[in-house]
């Protein structure tokens, strides 16, 4: 029974290898390929039920791996570097990748694609009536032999004339439907020349309208009215505008080259006839040293760099003009270089097919640097090209550690209050262990520029309703506030601006409120006129052309200054 049982299995494998062939040997090699895998796949489930990660196997019985503490620490946490995206946020990454598409707002006919179904249809027609041509004088010459052909019985001749003709009338009908189908389709492309015939003289409304499209809105609304003006010649016009823009526009070239991506899924010439000109013109002006010349320089490497980050200019053509500046590193050739870094060089440098050559190119760029002997406004303008491409690295910024009580009263002021919860927030604050925290809520009092500008009488609200029970509180507050006014004067700092307005209007609150009488209000109005006059500092205290103490007086009056309608 064995040798039959043997015979039987060995006669199914025949039959199984005659049946499929090679394909068992694709299986046999799948399942040892699954079989290595197997205890691994224990280990993971192992290493998942003991929550603990599973240990690092030597490769092989020759090589051991090490790992080093970064990558232990990564291979701990379970977590890859993840590389840097892109695009800086969702609004750049939406700008340079979602296009519109034009087959959504514009018929196909005013797209060109009717015109290429038309050529396709009589390009098939005439090969139609050629084969039937071809046929014809086949039946033609068989007709003829027949004649001659004396032995052929009468009737099978009158039966194939019959097929003949039944066959000549079907050819007919399908030649008379495709010309119909010709007919319907010449007619849409006559509709659609009386159209640009008619709106021709829009074109040229719709190119002077192109400078003012400074908005994603805008150049999208504009470039599907271009469709329904599209022709070979209103192309090379458009393309012939685009390339013409002012080189002082710079901020017009990403809203072009919007435009040029997305008409480039429809009209395939117009990207094409655009990069031929600018890289042509790049050749032409990178030999030209005049200082005429440098604008229309950086107007021309920009927008490169631009239809570089909408994908239309291969890597390959900024590559070759960035390379073409490093080779004569002087002159106007660093100012190119800098500007084609600045527009599309963290773009190629953050793209995993282009970030190694890119890196490269920055190394050659900062040694060329260190090499030449430049000028300080070169040297500022490599160094902001190269970290802007690739940023020093940093250490995450360590949030400031507060207590829960100075985050509970943070919350109080700078969260919760409003003009409904004043009361509330009032009560709060009196709940707090005073000696403990007043200098601390002194201190938050006194950033009233922090919060809303609109909200700085609710400190003030609160200062007069705490000064009912903590009056050396409420004094200090104004103290700190004209401590701050005066230490403002002094300093005449720019970056102080909006701290010594919110100030000003804090002051005139606290009139309102009556905390502080009007006498302190007039002293402070006389101070900020006379301080620093009659001084050797004078004219860095109180420059004749700045007007800051003007704007502080003003702030103060119009906080305050309606109550001072009549006096004794």
């Amino acid at each position: 029974m064995g040798c039959i049982s043997k015979v039987a299995n060995q006669y199914k494998f025949d039959d199984i290898w005659t049946r499929f062939g090679d394909s068992l040997s694709l299986v046999r090699e799948e399942l040892s390929d699954q079989s290595s895998n197997y205890p691994m796949l224990e280990i993971m489930e192992l290493a998942e039920a003991l929550d603990m990660q599973p240990p690092v196997m030597p490769d092989d019985g020759h090589t051991t791996r090490v790992t080093t503490g970064a990558d232990a620490q990564s291979s701990a946490s379970g977590k890859e570097p993840v590389p840097e995206p892109i695009w800086d946020d969702e609004d750049t990454k939406s700008f340079y990748e979602s296009l519109p598409d034009l087959r959504a707002f514009v018929p196909a006919v005013l797209l060109g694609e009717a015109e290429s179904k038309l050529n396709e249809q009589t390009q098939k027609n005439q090969d139609q009536q050629t084969e039937f041509a071809t046929e014809t004088d086949v039946v033609v010459h068989e007709n003829s032999e027949a004649k001659v052909d004396l032995e052929l019985p009468h009737e099978g001749k009158v039966d194939e004339k019959v097929k003949d003709e039944e066959k000549d009338k079907e050819r007919n009908k399908e030649l008379d439907k495709e010309k119909i189908k010709i007919k319907e389709i010449e007619k849409k492309v006559g509709e659609k020349d009386k159209l640009k015939a008619l709106d021709g003289a829009s074109l040229d409304s719709l190119l002077q309208r192109l400078p003012g499209c400074v908005s994603r809105d805008l150049i999208d609304q504009l470039t599907v009215e271009f469709c329904y003006l599209n022709s070979k010649s209103n192309r090379k016009k458009l393309v012939r505008a685009l390339f013409n823009v002012p080189r002082t526009s710079l901020e017009l070239l990403p809203y072009y080259s919007r435009m040029v991506a997305t008409l480039s899924t429809c009209m395939k010439d117009v990207p094409s006839i655009l990069l031929s000109m600018l890289e042509e013109e790049f050749n032409f002006l990178i030999n030209k040293k005049d200082q005429t010349n440098i604008e229309t320089k950086i107007k021309n490497i920009r927008f490169i760099g631009e239809l570089c980050k909408f994908r239309i200019a291969p890597a390959t053509l900024v590559f070759s003009c960035l390379k073409a500046c490093l080779d004569d590193f002087n002159h106007h050739n660093i100012d190119v270089a800098c500007n084609l870094l600045e527009t599309c060089g963290r773009f190629l440098y953050r793209q995993p097919e282009t970030s190694i050559r890119m890196a490269n190119m920055l190394e050659i760029l900062v040694r060329l640097k260190n090499v030449k002997n430049l000028d300080p406004r070169h040297s500022t303008l490599v160094e902001n090209a190269y970290y802007l491409c690739k940023p020093p690295e940093r250490s995450a910024r360590v949030a400031k550690v507060r207590p829960p009580l100075h985050q509970y009263i943070r919350k109080l002021l700078f969260s919760d209050l409003d003009k409904s919860s004043a009361e509330h927030v009032l009560r709060q604050l009196r709940k707090l262990p005073w000696h403990e925290c007043e200098q601390y809520i002194l201190k938050c009092f006194m950033k009233v520029h922090k919060g809303k500008y609109s909200q700085v009488h609710l400190i003030a609200l609160l200062t007069a309703g705490l000064s009912r029970y903590h009056s050396e509180f409420a004094v200090a507050v104004v103290d700190e506030v004209l401590e701050e006014i005066r230490v403002g004067l002094e300093l005449n700092d720019y970056n102080m601006q909006q701290r010594r307005i919110a100030h000003m209007r804090f002051l005139g609150e606290l009139y309102n409120y009556e905390h502080i009488d009007s006498s302190v209000v007039f002293e402070t109005l006389y101070l900020i006129i006379v301080f620093g006059h009659g001084t050797p500092e004078e004219d860095t205290l109180d420059p004749p052309e700045d007007c800051f103490r003007i704007r502080m007086i003003v702030t103060l009056l119009q906080t305050c200054g309606h109550y001072f309608d009549r006096g004794s």
